[in-house]
């Protein structure tokens, strides 16, 4: 939930730099927190920025506060024949770094539930390993944000105007 072990994603489209950022900019809205919110709390939204040569990509899900998830972070790169766009799903550094402090938090308690009781220390133990699951549980997003992007991709790929 906290920490995305960075996972690398790239694809091409078959288009001009401009038309894919225009393309881009009409398929995935550029929402600020307040409108986000207010307009689409109760619905499933993509949400991102187009901004000089990169690109982020987000997703919110219905009637969840998951308004600081997992996110894409890409390049746009132009190439011969389209225009090639390479990043990673990430989590923003604030989020990474207090899972860090919790998980340490956590080892040392159950260390000291170790060197008092057994039986607490395997509780600890217990919870530390949720705990480590819960941190690097990414909820699906990549998989969401990955296949919202190839369908971008597909359409931009076919459309023949």
């Amino acid at each position: 939930m906290f920490i995305v072990l960075p996972k690398k994603h790239r694809f091409f489209v078959k288009c001009t730099e401009e038309r894919f950022k225009q393309k881009f900019s009409e398929k995935v809205p550029k929402l600020n927190f307040n409108e986000l919110r207010r307009d689409w709390l109760m619905t499933p939204v993509f949400y991102g920025t187009v901004k000089d040569n990169r690109l982020t990509v987000h997703h919110h899900a219905a009637r969840k506060r998951d308004l600081d998830s997992v996110y894409f972070s890409g390049a746009i790169k132009p190439s011969m024949q389209g225009v090639t766009v390479e990043g990673r799903f990430q989590r923003s550094a604030k989020n990474t770094v207090m899972a860090i402090a919790i998980l340490i938090l956590w080892v040392i308690i159950t260390v000291c539930c170790f060197t008092q009781n057994v039986f607490g220390g395997f509780v600890c133990v217990a919870l530390t390993s949720l705990c480590f699951w819960l941190f690097f549980w990414d909820e699906g997003k990549i998989d969401i944000i990955k296949s919202y992007l190839d369908s971008i991709t597909d359409e931009i790929n076919n459309d023949r105007s």
